[in-house]
């Protein structure tokens, strides 16, 4: 078995029975909640996504059946709220989930956000016990996997395999990030939009005018005086 998708999936349906479990995980699985199926597309999308960068052996993948859990989200769900604090890292496979809060005037402020294949803490960063501002809430319907800090941080700096799923999950967000702080920091609602969109096409792709507005720190009817001078100049 030399292909490495066929031993992917090897190993998920051979190596991952609920037997292989001790009874005390077995007890904190049905707890937790359903136990994920190694046919459900997000764990399968982020196992292939995970393998792609280390050699993955059948211990992390039961691991990761073990601790994940699959969440089918809808429009306007709420994931998190700050009142209802948890330590939860959200794991986007399909739609897309923002970071919320409400400015000084009461008007909401997207101050972060998931597509497919970034993830959203509900602390500043996994090492914190503070939650984060806000609220954390489905914008685009979709499947989110859901892994609890607990069960994350004990294999921190533990196994170099969990150090890099870490870093897959984070450094899309770290460049979203970054380049978000650059689109904020120009003077004019003009220039943040045409920065936006220059930088993170693939973001502004899942937001409506409303929700772009919210990121930007713009009004929407600035947003769409600039939307009608656009394609008046074209």
């Amino acid at each position: 078995m030399t292909d490495k998708t066929s031993l992917l999936t090897y190993l998920l349906e051979n190596y991952l029975s609920i037997h292989e479990l001790s009874s005390s995980a077995v007890l904190k699985l049905n707890m937790a909640g359903k136990q994920i199926h190694h046919h459900n597309r997000a764990f399968k999308n982020l196992i292939n996504r995970w393998s792609r960068f280390c050699d993955l052996k059948p211990e992390h993948i039961r691991w990761a059946k073990q601790n994940l859990q699959a969440i089918r989200t809808r429009k306007g769900q709420f994931l998190f709220e700050e009142e209802r604090p948890k330590m939860t890292l959200f794991i986007v496979d399909q739609g897309a989930i923002i970071n919320v809060v409400n400015n000084s005037l009461g008007k909401p402020t997207i101050l972060n956000l998931a597509v497919p294949q970034m993830a959203l803490s509900t602390t500043a960063h996994l090492h914190s016990n503070k939650p984060i501002a806000g609220s954390i809430q489905v914008i685009r319907p979709g499947q989110v996997l859901c892994l609890p800090y607990k069960d994350l941080k004990k294999w921190i700096n533990q196994d170099q395999n969990i150090n890099t799923l870490v870093s897959i999950l984070f450094n899309k967000q770290i460049r979203f990030l970054y380049l978000l702080n650059q689109v904020r920091g120009q003077h004019t609602p003009l220039e943040r939009y045409q920065h936006f969109h220059r930088l993170l096409p693939e973001i502004a792709s899942f937001l409506n005018q409303h929700q772009q507005a919210q990121m930007l720190g713009i009004s929407r009817s600035t947003l769409q005086k600039i939307k009608r001078r656009e394609l008046f100049n074209r």
